[in-house]
């Protein structure tokens, strides 16, 4: 079976999506089983099969993520950080897509069934969107609104690099 030009099978997506990453929930800086232990089922498109189950966060999941994050926040830790610092960390996460970018772009085309090409130059996008916002953090001071991307640049909502482009902007943010 070939899914695209540079996935050669099911079999080699899957392998990838053993990390972490992919098999728990991000919450309060670890990665962590969902409460409830659910799955979400993502099948391949063009046969059917399934591609992986990935963790269902659910409302109680989301209760935690927000225990924590309001946490965090208190402790200070980012809100205390100039725009320049967090637009270190942004970039990092920047890089990190960047150098995974030829796996994570088998993934996308394996789970929705898009080009593998075109999974690629969204992603490349997301980067370079994320370094666009980050260049402004470390010019901006803590006195200056970073200006917010208003969505008018095609990207839609539901696509995790969209999130990723967006969100850039705000996480520099004084």
């Amino acid at each position: 079976m070939k899914l695209n030009t540079k996935t050669k099978s099911l079999a080699k997506v899957q392998t990838h999506l053993v990390a972490d990453c992919f098999n728990k929930l991000y919450i309060g800086g670890e990665f962590v089983d969902p409460i409830d232990g659910e799955k979400i089922p993502t099948y391949y498109p063009a046969t059917g099969e399934l591609l992986h189950e990935f963790p269902r966060g659910k409302a109680n999941d989301v209760e935690s993520a927000i225990a924590a994050a309001n946490a965090a926040w208190a402790e200070g830790t980012w809100a205390g950080m100039t725009a320049a610092s967090r637009a270190e960390i942004v970039a990092k996460m920047a890089q990190g897509i960047e150098d995974n970018i030829e796996m994570l772009a088998e993934i996308e085309a394996a789970d929705v069934g898009k080009p593998y090409r075109q999974a690629a130059m969204v992603l490349g996008g997301a980067v370079s969107e994320a370094r666009y916002w980050c260049s402004l953090g470390k010019v901006l001071d803590a006195e200056q609104d970073v200006p917010v991307n208003s969505g008018g640049g095609g990207t839609t909502e539901s696509h995790p690099e969209s999130l990723f482009q967006k969100g850039a902007s705000f996480l520099i943010q004084p």
